[in-house]
């Protein structure tokens, strides 16, 4: 899920669409606004939260961040509010 917050930074809303980028070395992931036809698509929750699914997309956060290793079934992650020179946002695991 996508908080309301987060969705501000990145300018999105319900139908629009993001893509990631991983970089497993350093443990984090990028998202950014996309909306080409093979972006991961975002649909309105409730007010506050918008949702997306992908089995595909969490293979690779569990093989970049290492999520079966920590035994946890549920996971929280941060997003940068401010964009980097690319325009792209980090993600890290809280």
């Amino acid at each position: 899920m996508i908080s309301d917050i987060v969705a501000k930074a990145l300018s999105v809303d319900d139908k629009d669409g993001l893509m990631f980028g991983f970089n497993r070395a350093e443990k984090t992931a990028y998202v950014i606004k996309d909306n080409e036809d093979d972006a991961f698509k975002l649909s309105r929750k409730d007010s506050h939260t918008l949702r997306f699914t992908s089995k595909d997309l969490m293979q690779f956060f569990e093989n970049t961040f290492g999520l079966l290793e920590t035994g946890k079934l549920s996971f929280v992650f941060s997003v940068d509010l401010q964009a980097n020179d690319k325009g792209l946002h980090r993600v890290s695991l809280a």
